[in-house]
């Protein structure tokens, strides 16, 4: 079955985070380390809810915060979430194969703060065919129903849509609805638009 939409997700795919969330904490907390876990297993539980739009994230963050008393730093840690690495090269990528006919997808487990962040400055409304955050789906990845919500929305089968993303279980969940799907971890050595290249070239002829 031909392929007729990739669907890309962004973090660790298509962009990095320039600073981790866990190096933020540390820097915030300026604790031993198994506070900054303990602080960062809150900042965890604030953010699932919201990865689903059940929840406002910055509400959530602050009472976690206040808990440990640096309910003043939210700003900060919301800024650092946006300190984003766009990849260039992937983005080029995406170009290439939308100008081929492909329709290109991000498919992406976000916050609405961050997903407005990420389509409006960052510019994947324009850069992507359509745009899929877990937060305004309802459903995150690798919940059966965000793979569905997409494959319907775009109104493909499974068999025509080639997912990728940086975590095996949420490929895992796409292979088993029967999706093509890929893990893009590169590894030492291995340029990310390389990998990249290779995937896309194992599934698409362009």
């Amino acid at each position: 079955m031909t392929i007729r939409a990739v669907l890309f997700d962004a973090d660790g795919v298509v962009q990095q985070q320039s600073q981790s969330l866990h190096s933020v904490l540390t820097d915030v907390l300026g604790a031993e380390r198994h506070s900054v876990d303990e602080l960062y297993r809150d900042v965890w539980e604030a953010e699932a809810p919201a990865l689903t739009g059940h929840a406002d994230f910055a509400s959530a963050l602050s009472a976690a915060l206040e808990k440990w008393g640096i309910a003043e730093r939210l700003d900060d840690l919301i800024r650092a979430s946006k300190s984003i690495r766009v990849d260039r090269a992937i983005v080029g990528i995406v170009r290439r194969l939308r100008e081929a006919g492909v329709l290109c997808c991000l498919a992406s487990n976000q916050m609405t703060y961050r997903a407005r962040y990420m389509s409006e400055t960052l510019g994947y409304s324009d850069l992507f065919d359509m745009e899929f955050y877990s937060c305004y789906v309802g459903h995150k990845k690798p919940a059966p129903a965000y793979y569905a919500a997409i494959l319907e929305e775009v109104g493909i089968h499974p068999g025509q849509a080639l997912f990728i993303d940086d975590h095996a279980a949420n490929v895992a969940a796409a292979v088993e609805l029967g999706m093509r799907a890929a893990v893009f971890q590169p590894g030492p050595g291995v340029e990310p638009h390389a990998l990249m290249q290779e995937i896309l070239g194992a599934h698409l002829r362009i």
